[in-house]
């Protein structure tokens, strides 16, 4: 699957195959230079995607179900907005739109309900999957840009970092 001839490479995510050497999506639809993306660390609860009328998402569920393997991943961006992809087909799945600046880091959160984000509007921000929709911002987590976020596997831990040199860890409710 080449990628589309007018997609810039800092505006495309493209998704290979190591083994085969081959690329098995490119993921198009930012408008601005992509920052930060994450793998999903495992398969969505069933249900989270599910079709809503008009979409052509298919619910994970459905489609493991069916024995297709789902690759999911979150990427944020200069263009301010956060996106949720199908990478297995090559489909965004939806756009998440809330800062007010530069998206500089996305994680997935451990329970792969919510996506958090971090950006140049000094906010960490935690999106509902479910309800496609900012459910939690931390306004001014740093006193500049904050360029990283990470989040703890097992403990209920956020850890941020930005431009003004701070390491900052959240304890999350």
């Amino acid at each position: 699957m080449a990628p589309p001839a007018d997609a810039e490479p800092l505006l495309q995510i493209t998704v290979w195959d190591v083994r085969s050497e081959s690329c098995v999506s490119t993921l198009v639809g930012h408008e601005h230079v992509i920052e930060s993306v994450s793998f999903a660390p495992g398969p969505l609860p069933p249900g989270l995607l599910a079709r809503r009328e008009g979409e052509e998402a298919k619910d994970p569920a459905t489609a493991e179900a069916e024995g297709e393997e789902q690759l999911h991943l979150v990427s944020g961006s200069r263009d301010g907005t956060v996106r949720v992809w199908n990478a297995t087909r090559g489909s965004s799945l939806f756009v998440l739109r809330a800062h007010d600046n530069w998206v500089r880091g996305v994680v997935w959160h451990p329970c792969l309900k919510y996506v958090l984000s971090c950006g140049d509007d000094r906010t960490l921000r935690v999106y509902d999957l479910k309800s496609k929709r900012c459910a939690r911002t931390i306004n001014d987590a740093h006193t500049h840009f904050v360029t990283s976020v990470a989040i703890h596997s097992a403990l209920p831990l956020l850890a941020s970092g930005g431009v003004d040199r701070c390491t900052r860890v959240w304890a999350l409710e």
